[in-house]
């Protein structure tokens, strides 16, 4: 190879190094870790699961509202979200509610501060860990272990 062509070559590579880091200075800061999460933030999206539910006939959706006690929640408003749709509906009694009309979809369901992401199946078409209703349990003190003694 002539010294000519060496040359070429070599500014070739020198230009094209410059031209990478100019266009993409992520390069230089590879080592840089996005930021952080809280640790309030990474308990909450691991604490977040979906909860499959089997809707009764004519889409009705049946729950309960119960504090982490187990004690029922009367008079708590409810809200379901799904895409721009959006339900309220307020507890009995005993904290259970109802909403006839619903769909099978994944919806976002709320009281208070507590909030649970719901997959919602039509009558016959969910998997058999379905449960037949929703229990909400509201708590802001809800903690999740393992292997506890």
């Amino acid at each position: 190879m002539s010294l000519r062509k060496f040359r070429f070559m070599q500014r070739s590579c020198v230009w094209g190094s410059v031209a990478v880091l100019v266009l993409q200075p992520q390069f230089l800061f590879a080592a840089e870790q996005p930021a952080a999460r809280t640790p309030a933030s990474s308990q909450a999206a691991r604490a977040m699961s979906v909860v499959d539910v089997e809707l009764q006939a004519n889409g009705l959706l049946v729950g309960q509202l119960v504090d982490s006690q187990g004690r029922a929640l009367s008079a708590a408003e409810i809200q379901l979200t799904s895409n721009q749709k959006r339900w309220n509906v307020l507890t009995d009694q005993q904290g259970r509610f109802q909403l006839e009309g619903m769909n099978g979809a994944n919806y976002t369901v709320q009281s208070g501060q507590q909030v649970q992401l719901m997959r919602a199946w039509a009558p016959g078409t969910a998997p058999p860990s379905a449960a037949k209703g929703l229990l909400f349990v509201q708590s802001s003190d809800v903690v999740l272990a393992q292997n506890c003694a």
